[in-house]
């Protein structure tokens, strides 16, 4: 009621309470701009909720495809596979350089863990 009238109150933490008249327009305005504020703060915190739980889906998602699948979807990438499903030639037909064969040992040695991690889970 008192914004309306054009009174302000001012509270402070051991000083007496202060009565100000000022502009009703200006307190309308200043009411408007909080309430703002805070409905942006609202809407970006649902937004970074959202993209965590978009991310922990895609994870888990990730957790579930088998080691020996993992490459195999990449076919733009490679050509030919090995038994446990780690690529050996890539797409033009070329042998894997070694370097490059570690790095993807590494990848499937990890997708190993998490996929037993996920199988022991369910």
């Amino acid at each position: 009621v008192l914004p309306n009238l054009g009174v302000r109150l001012e509270d402070k933490e051991n000083e007496p309470t202060v009565i100000k008249l000022v502009d009703k327009a200006e307190l309308l305005r200043e009411k408007e701009e909080k309430k703002a504020a805070e409905e942006k703060k609202r809407l970006e915190k649902e937004a970074k909720k959202a993209e965590a739980a978009a991310k922990a889906a895609a994870l888990e998602a990730q957790r579930k495809i088998p080691p020996s699948e993992l490459f195999k979807s990449e076919t733009d990438k490679y050509s030919k596979f090995d038994d446990k499903g780690i690529p050996t030639h890539d797409a033009k037909g070329e042998e894997i350089p070694k370097a490059q064969l570690k790095k993807l040992q590494k990848a499937y040695d990890s997708q190993e863990k998490k996929y037993s991690a996920y199988m022991k889970s369910v």
